[in-house]
């Protein structure tokens, strides 16, 4: 149990380790590229430690003015609490309604891109708007005419 608890913690205080080592580099491009090793580091943890990580990603100097950086800002946003398949997030007027599973669609669909490389507006957009999509209605927007 305390080797679990002693790795668990371990991993991403490494991964930011290793990611604020690399994000001194003098080419922006390779900025940017630590950048999303950075953020891969954070999709790929769970629960308190992922939302931790992209909040920390999202507010990174180097990372949050770059397009990794507005995509994880967004995404830590929608980043859920514990409980069910239909889950509260944390946002400016309250709690919101997020979709698990959309959101895990999201972050493999994301992955996929971070392996690509910098992505195109159009892909930004279309993640965005993907991202957008994993907001759930809440009972009292369903059922009003």
């Amino acid at each position: 149990m305390k080797r679990a608890l002693r790795t668990s913690i371990f991993v991403p205080a490494l991964l930011m380790a290793v990611s604020a080592t690399n994000l001194h580099a003098e080419n922006p491009t390779s900025k940017l590229a630590a950048c999303a090793d950075q953020l891969k580091g954070c999709l790929i943890l769970s629960g308190q430690q992922k939302s931790d990580c992209l909040f920390k990603f999202s507010s990174n100097e180097t990372c949050k003015n770059s397009s990794w950086g507005k995509i994880a800002d967004k995404r830590w946003q929608f980043e859920p609490g514990f409980g069910n398949d239909m889950e509260s997030a944390p946002a400016l007027l309250g709690p919101q309604l997020v979709n698990k599973e959309c959101l895990q669609n999201f972050d493999n669909q994301l992955s996929a891109e971070l392996i690509r490389g910098e992505p195109a507006r159009s892909t930004l957009s279309r993640l965005d708007k993907q991202l957008d999509n994993c907001a759930a209605s809440s009972v009292d927007e369903l059922l009003r005419p």
